[in-house]
This record gives C-alpha cells, structure tokens and sequence, in this order.
C-alpha cells in the first residue's frame, strides 16, 4: 500500500495509522522495521512505530524532517504465520510561511 499525499511542518509530529487486520486474517504483527529515505543526517526525519495492544495495527510518527524535502518512509511488517508486508508513506516537509 503506498500512502501519498502527506505534508507536516518540521516542528510537528505527524500520526499515520496502518490498520491491517482484515489482512491479518487471524495472524498478528511480530515485528516491524523501518526506514527512511533520503536519510538526512543534518534534519532527520524520525519515524517510530507502536504496535496496538490487538497486534493487528500499527501507528507511526512522523517528526522532524528538512524543509523542502520529500521523504519515502516504508514499514515492513512481519506477522506470525511469517508473510511480510510492505507499504510506503509519502510525505513532503514544508514549513508554512
């Protein structure tokens, strides 16, 4: 799934929910993995994930980021009958002027 559209300032903290539970079909979530591209090291984009208590959705936040910059932010999810998804956030910086 590629979620696109997205744009935060840099000072805000953005909340994506990935709601997987129909796909999940009576598996759940045993591992995530993150990352970020373009990987700024001077303004990084953070991106962390939160499993719900159910195992079957995650949210990621989205803080930070350069101004001006677009970022690709994809999540691979692994689930216990071990299928692996891969879904991508699209999301542009922008500081509002």
């Amino acid at each position: 799934m590629v979620i696109s559209g997205l744009t935060k300032q840099p000072g805000e903290t953005l909340k994506q929910t990935l709601d997987y539970e129909q796909w999940l079909r009576g598996s759940t979530i045993s591992g995530t993995q993150v990352i970020v591209s373009p990987n700024n090291t001077l303004v990084p984009l953070s991106a962390t994930v939160s499993v719900n208590a159910a195992a079957t959705s995650l949210n990621v936040f989205l803080a930070g980021g350069l101004d001006g910059f677009d970022y690709t932010v994809t999540v691979r999810t692994t689930v216990t009958d071990s299928q692996v998804r891969e879904d991508e956030i699209k999301l542009a910086v922008r500081e509002v002027r």
